[in-house]
């Protein structure tokens, strides 16, 4: 098992990149989130990564951090997707994005990976939902699902501010804190303080 690669970045490719190491050069074949954060050729570069072996192709594919690697894993252990279309789902996606899609069945997100049809997205999420849930729903300040406790101002707040672009975790925290600066407050108020507290970040 080769859990990561750090060396010179060697060279960039449109489906891979070559880091030497040592004088050995690793092929790795990566998501769109290591493609965007490779440093320039020639300089240190370290990459988590999975070691596939398969009857006829021994192959390294490479991650921008644990959670992301984590997700190709889930996705490779659903029956009929393979380390393409795996790969495919977790590039097309940012982490949070990606596991709320599949815990809220977002079958038509899914499907706008390059592809992966509707049978697929559909398998994705009858045989992840539960596991995604029951692994990310750990963390509820991540703000990734909805509480059943929260209240409708906050639900409606932290859809606007979704709206806006930001994050769902950036959205409950801002709106949860004005919420608790002011209880009372219309959901307009709530908005309007929450950008404040986020434009102070």
């Amino acid at each position: 098992m080769i859990g990561f690669v750090e060396g010179m970045l060697e060279n960039v490719d449109p489906d891979k990149i070559t880091v030497n190491v040592s004088g050995i050069g690793f092929e790795i074949f990566p998501t769109s989130s290591v493609f965007r954060n490779l440093p320039p050729k020639g300089q240190k570069v370290k990459i988590t990564t999975y070691f596939l072996v398969k009857e006829d192709a021994m192959q390294l594919f490479g991650f921008s951090s644990k959670e992301e690697k984590s997700l190709f894993l889930h996705l490779l252990s659903v029956s009929g997707i393979g380390p393409k279309g795996a790969m495919s789902i977790v590039s097309s996606f940012d982490i949070e994005t990606l596991v709320t899609a599949i815990a809220k069945a977002d079958i038509d997100l899914l499907t706008s990976a390059q592809g992966i049809g509707k049978k697929t997205a559909q398998r994705v999420v009858v045989e992840l939902k539960e596991k995604i849930a029951k692994a990310y729903m750990l963390d509820a300040s991540s703000g990734v699902f909805d509480s059943t406790d929260d209240t409708p101002i906050l639900k409606d707040a932290v859809s606007a501010l979704m709206a806006l672009g930001y994050s769902a975790k950036e959205a409950r925290k801002a709106a949860s804190k004005a919420i608790s600066q002011t209880p009372n407050e219309s959901v307009e108020n709530v908005i309007k303080s929450s950008l404040k507290n986020l434009s102070q970040v």
